[in-house]
C-alpha cells in the first residue's frame, strides 16, 4: 500500500503518489492494478474506492531508481 493525494484537476481524477507505487524496480514491471481509497482507516472506506486506469512515473525512476525522481501519477 502507498499514500497519495488528489490533484486539483479539471476532472478531479488525478492522484500524485510515489514512483515505487506504480513501477516495481525489483521486478522491472508496472503494477497491474491500482486503487485510491481516500480516508481509509481500519478497513473503512468513507469516500469510496477509485480505480486507476493509467499510471506513469519518471524515466529516471524506471531506469535507475533515483529517489529524487520517485514520483508517480495515477
Amino acid at each position: 500500500s502507498c499514500s497519495g493525494t488528489v490533484v486539483d484537476s479539471a476532472n478531479l481524477n488525478v492522484v500524485f503518489t510515489a514512483g515505487h507505487c506504480v513501477f516495481d524496480l525489483a521486478t522491472g514491471s508496472w503494477v497491474e492494478n491500482i486503487a485510491f481509497v481516500p480516508g481509509y482507516e481500519n478497513g473503512e472506506t468513507p469516500y469510496g474506492i477509485f480505480y486507476g486506469s493509467q499510471w506513469i512515473t519518471t524515466r529516471q525512476w524506471v531506469e535507475s531508481g533515483s529517489n529524487s525522481y520517485d514520483i508517480g501519477v495515477v
